[in-house]
């Protein structure tokens, strides 16, 4: 689908980057290597059944890893997390190699240290522009409640504290 919307690339991320999100990365296994993304594009969807939904670009390899994979694990980050999270924002080539990690007993990648982990089988997809809309069902959780969250505002990452300060200038 595709339409004229008169906005610009620019102006929808200076607008959209206003609206406070958390910071996960989404992660699967593919020819026996980790290969992951990070993303703000992800919510809970349904309590039932347990859905949730994260969107990644068409363009990342990422993609097709998690669809051939049919499996994956989002990773809430927590304050702290900045370069793991940049790292997975980025392009560079063995970005797991950074990290520790390992596969649970449903075979999804497990990052270590994270604030929360969310394991998923592939559920359903659909068309979102440039970004497919994935589904996932949640098969497994777990969460340290003494972490506090790492979030994107203004295009870059910060923590609960420093967001106070950021907020008001």
């Amino acid at each position: 689908m595709s339409f004229e919307s008169g906005i610009s690339p620019e102006e929808y991320r200076r607008v959209m980057g206003h609206f406070l999100t958390g910071v996960t990365v989404v992660t699967a296994i593919d020819d026996g290597q980790l290969k992951g993304f990070t993303a703000n594009a992800f919510s809970a969807l349904s309590i039932d059944p347990p859905l949730l939904l994260v969107c990644p670009s068409y363009r990342s390899s990422t993609y097709r890893s998690l669809q051939s994979a049919g499996r994956f694990s989002v990773h809430l980050l927590a304050q702290g997390q900045e370069d793991l999270a940049r790292t997975f924002a980025s392009k560079e080539k063995d970005k797991a190699d950074r990290y520790r990690w390992r596969i649970s007993e449903r075979g999804c990648p497990i990052l270590d240290d994270t604030m929360g982990t969310i394991e998923c089988r592939w559920f359903r997809e659909y068309e979102g522009g440039d970004h497919a809309i994935v589904l996932g069902a949640v098969e497994a959780m777990s969460l340290r409640s003494d972490l506090k969250p790492l979030v994107y505002f203004r295009g870059d990452l910060f923590g609960l504290a420093d967001l106070a300060q950021i907020a008001t200038s």
